[in-house]
């Protein structure tokens, strides 16, 4: 490490890494490369200590949260660069792409895996919602999903995923959804389908 030995908690480390940037920007008379390295290990730190964080809050936790929790950082650390077999590669229409950390997307993962009977589905930076849902309709709710009536399926977004052009983008299969933003299961409920 060259840029971050000295940082103990994330608010040194975005603070240093703010001067940095300052400094070896390429529109500030700075090199390109030194850059680029610098931000790659801006990114190692801050998920080294924000795991590190998180360990210190979730150690007072008892067994079966402690089990939940380990859920939840294997899909952190699952998902935090997206799907699998993720989107196609090409020219995107929004400027930045979506990080899971984003939007409460593993709040939201971590109120629908205790539903039973549901299925998570993740295709792009959505989550599909299928199973037994109708037994769950007011939890769904609450949680910030929404009814896609034609699919018959439940679905929530990140708030940056929102289409305004509904009119013209048409409807569109899950088959074609899937092929085009990639599909994962994140969680598969027991029980029969709706």
């Amino acid at each position: 490490m060259m840029y971050f030995n000295d940082v103990n908690n994330l608010n040194e480390l975005k603070s240093r890494f703010r001067q940095l940037a300052f400094k070896l920007h390429p529109d500030k008379g700075g090199n390109e490369k030194e850059f680029s390295a610098m931000q790659q290990e801006y990114e190692a730190v801050y998920r080294e200590l924000k795991r590190n964080e998180e360990e210190g809050k979730q150690s007072n936790r008892n067994t079966d949260a402690d089990r939940r929790s380990t859920i939840w950082e294997d899909l952190r650390r699952k998902y935090h660069k997206g799907p699998t077999n993720g989107p196609k590669t090409g020219q995107t229409k929004r400027k930045k792409a979506h990080k899971p950390d984003d939007d409460g997307y593993f709040e939201i993962i971590e109120v629908l895996i205790h539903l039973e009977g549901i299925i998570i589905e993740q295709c792009g930076s959505w989550l599909w919602l299928s199973g037994k849902t109708k037994e769950h309709t007011k939890a769904l709710k609450d949680a910030g999903c929404r009814l896609a009536r034609k699919k018959k399926m439940w679905y929530w977004r990140p708030a940056d995923a929102a289409c305004n052009y509904r009119r013209k983008r048409g409807y569109r299969t899950m088959a074609y959804i899937r092929k085009k933003y990639g599909s994962a299961i994140i969680a598969e409920g027991k029980g029969e389908q709706d």
